[in-house]
């Protein structure tokens, strides 16, 4: 199947294919996590699907705290749908995000565009990791890259980004980033503070976000919504 980076000419012609079956489904995942094109998407799916009768899978609508003021566009949408009898449905899944973080592999850096630290977990070698995480230099352009995160990056909110393995024992684990700056009482930046933390406690440290909250008001409703499909997760 197509991306959504598809011209409209190439969904068409695969909409008008998958049209003339019967029981038919698309199943496509809305921007809602990092550049929040959620909204156009959903339009844009409206306007090629409506018109063919074709079911949707929509998923991506928006079931966390976090996203509920910037999306609830998305939720009157679906609620027209259901007005208006559209085969339209919400894939959801209804345990939050559990998301750890460490410098070997994880996919958050990149995916809340801190591209420089994603350099740290691209390098194969540990030795190196450590080189560049002592490295001023690197450091700068680091501090720099951590600037521009996505608005809604854990890494904006210290508070949330929690200090939860070491693979030395030196500590400390089970405070937040926020409490770790807190206790240094050098008004460290965030990521400073956090290379230190890696530093003294080893590559593989590992972080946890105590920042993926569901709504459980809107968990409730989707619960009774006959236009949802839940326990659905990548």
């Amino acid at each position: 199947m197509s991306s959504l980076l598809a011209e409209d000419a190439e969904f068409e012609a695969l909409l008008d294919i998958l049209a003339r079956h019967k029981n038919k489904t698309m199943e496509i995942v809305l921007g809602v996590f990092q550049r929040y094109t959620g909204v156009a998407d959903m339009e844009r799916v409206e306007r090629l699907c409506k018109p063919r009768g074709i079911c949707v899978m929509l998923g991506g609508i928006p079931t966390l705290n976090m996203q509920m003021g910037r999306l609830q566009k998305l939720q009157d949408m679906h609620a027209r749908y259901k007005a208006e009898c559209l085969e339209f449905y919400k894939a959801f899944h209804h345990v939050p995000q559990a998301t750890t973080a460490n410098s070997h592999t994880p996919l958050i850096f990149g995916q809340t565009n801190n591209l420089v630290w994603a350099e740290i977990v691209a390098e194969p070698s540990e030795a190196k990791k450590y080189a560049m995480l002592k490295d001023t230099e690197w450091r700068a352009r680091a501090r720099e890259g951590w600037a521009k995160v996505y608005p809604q990056s854990p890494w904006n909110f210290p508070q949330v980004v929690q200090l939860s393995e070491s693979e030395s024992g030196f500590g400390p684990i089970y405070l937040s980033l926020a409490d770790l700056i807190a206790q240094r009482g050098d008004n460290a930046h965030p990521f400073d503070a956090l290379a230190d933390w890696v530093l003294d406690n080893g590559i593989g440290c590992a972080l946890a976000f105590d920042f993926f909250e569901t709504s459980e008001p809107y968990m409730a409703e989707l619960f009774r919504d006959s236009r949802a499909n839940g326990n659905i997760s990548d």
